[in-house]
């Protein structure tokens, strides 16, 4: 009943978590100009992450200026190039979706040539806890990568 309020940015959780290093769901290896990117603390598949618009509140890619589109698909871009570096996936594929909190982000789902469902989507999406080490030393990498980007 509350969605067009929602879809409007009223009491986004999104937008009142401002830019933390760790929510919930995740762990931030990635902070660009526009978007976060995190490691999910329950993946389907290794390298399985959330990047995260942080600008002005939006829903929906459509609301985006011809330039913070460019801006997000970019920082996007650059998340996805440390998870190709640290994973070595297959293929990246992007989930924008929505449905639960209107609040423009996108999944990162590394896919590997041996992952359940090769060639198809990924069903079904089962998604297991990854120990904290492991987490903590993937995100490392995953910063570690980073590093090398930007020198």
């Amino acid at each position: 009943m509350d969605w067009p309020e929602r879809r409007a940015g009223l009491a986004c959780p999104t937008c009142a978590q401002d830019r933390p290093d760790e929510t919930r769901g995740g762990v931030r290896f990635f902070s660009g100009n526009v978007v976060d990117a995190y490691l999910r603390k329950s993946a389907p598949l290794p390298g399985y992450s959330m990047a995260v618009w942080r600008g002005r509140h939006v829903a929906d890619l459509v609301e985006l200026t011809g330039e913070e589109l460019s801006d997000y698909w970019r920082e996007v871009a650059v998340a996805s190039r440390a998870l190709y570096a640290v994973f070595d996936p297959a293929q990246i594929n992007y989930l924008t979706y929505g449905n639960s909190v209107p609040h423009l982000h996108t999944y990162l789902l590394p896919r590997y040539l041996d992952d359940p469902c090769p060639g198809l989507p990924l069903q079904p999406f089962i998604e297991h806890p990854v120990a904290a080490d492991d987490l903590a030393r993937q995100r490392d990498q995953l910063a570690d990568a980073l590093e090398v980007f930007n020198a």
